[in-house]
């Protein structure tokens, strides 16, 4: 599957997947952050778990992800294609798999005016079935960073457990080149 073409609309310079100019523009909100802030109240579309308690490093509506993930799921929000390193020959499914979930969400994020590095859980790659466990995919995402498929940025600020203890920081990653 090919990642849509992306272009920039002609008014206001802001990405999209379409030709000409962008319907924010042409509902004259003609500025790059006017059109912005427009997917991003897209982006807020409730999503399904509001019951959910929320977990440490989330809203109390969730991670700001999953309206971006809802929003792409409603076809409201369209990933831009992000260049990643070369994956060598060699590397495994689990890490070929966490390389396209990671391009996918900074995707996503970037079609959301979000250029910040990506956080992004050992859990997040269990939970969509790309790793067996956190241990698997804390080796795969090692990798990808050892294999400049993506760099480390850094992490989130640290955080208490239910328990009271303080926890590390979700580390944070960002295609090779990137600057802060």
């Amino acid at each position: 599957m090919s990642a849509p073409e992306i272009v920039l609309c002609s008014e206001c310079g802001f990405r999209y997947t379409a030709e000409g100019i962008c319907d924010p523009c042409q509902k004259g909100e003609n500025t790059q952050a006017q059109a912005q802030a427009k997917v991003q109240d897209q982006a807020k579309a409730p999503f399904p778990s509001r019951d959910v308690v929320p977990t440490p490093g989330c809203s109390e509506d969730g991670p700001e992800l999953y309206a971006l993930l809802e929003a792409h799921r409603l076809g409201q929000l369209h990933p831009v294609d992000v260049e990643l390193g070369e994956l060598p020959p060699y590397a495994g499914h689990v890490c070929r798999a966490i390389a396209e979930h990671m391009r996918f969400l900074m995707g996503l994020r970037l079609a959301a005016g979000d250029a910040r590095p990506l956080p992004y859980a050992r859990s997040m790659a269990v939970n969509e079935g790309l790793a067996k466990d956190l241990a698997t995919a804390s080796r795969a995402i090692g990798r990808l960073v050892r294999y400049g498929v993506v760099e480390y940025a850094g992490q989130l600020e640290k955080r208490k457990s239910p328990r009271g203890d303080l926890l590390d920081g979700t580390k944070t990653y960002a295609p090779p080149g990137w600057e802060s």
